[in-house]
C-alpha cells in the first residue's frame, strides 16, 4: 500500500495512540479519527474492542450496519438492492442467489430480514 499510495498512511503521534489487539490494524483507527468517523465496519469486531476506541467511536459489523440501515431506510437500500440484481448480468442474480450471496458474505441476519422483501429488489 504504501509504495502505490504513499500519502494515503496516516501518521499519529504517541499520544493519540490506541492500544489494539493487532497494532496492524492502527491505521484503520487512525483514518477513522482522523475523518472524524462515528464508526468503524468491520468484521472483526475483537480487534476492535470498546475499550481501546474513544468514546465517540463504535466498531460494528456489516450485518448489523446492513440491518439498521434497512430499518431506517427501507425503500433507500431496496432500491439500491434492485439496482445491484439489475448490474449483475453475468450472471444475473435471482433474488435467492443474492441472498445466499449475502449469507456467504456473512450477512447472515440482514439476508435473513429481507426475506420479507424479495419481491421488492
Amino acid at each position: 500500500m504504501n509504495a502505490a499510495l504513499p500519502h494515503a498512511l496516516l501518521v499519529t503521534t504517541e499520544g493519540e495512540q490506541h492500544h489494539l489487539p493487532d497494532p496492524d490494524d492502527q491505521h484503520v483507527l487512525d483514518a477513522a479519527l482522523q475523518a472524524e468517523a462515528s464508526l468503524i465496519l468491520t468484521f472483526n469486531l475483537s480487534d476492535f474492542p470498546a475499550s481501546a476506541l474513544p468514546a465517540h467511536l463504535h466498531a460494528v459489523h456489516p450485518d448489523s450496519f446492513l440491518q439498521a440501515c434497512l430499518e431506517q431506510q427501507e425503500n433507500t437500500v431496496l432500491d439500491a438492492l434492485h439496482e445491484l440484481r439489475a448490474n449483475l448480468k453475468n450472471p444475473p442474480f435471482t433474488p435467492d442467489e443474492l441472498l445466499a450471496a449475502m449469507v456467504r458474505a456473512e450477512l447472515p441476519a440482514f439476508a435473513a430480514q429481507l426475506q420479507a422483501f424479495r419481491d421488492r429488489f
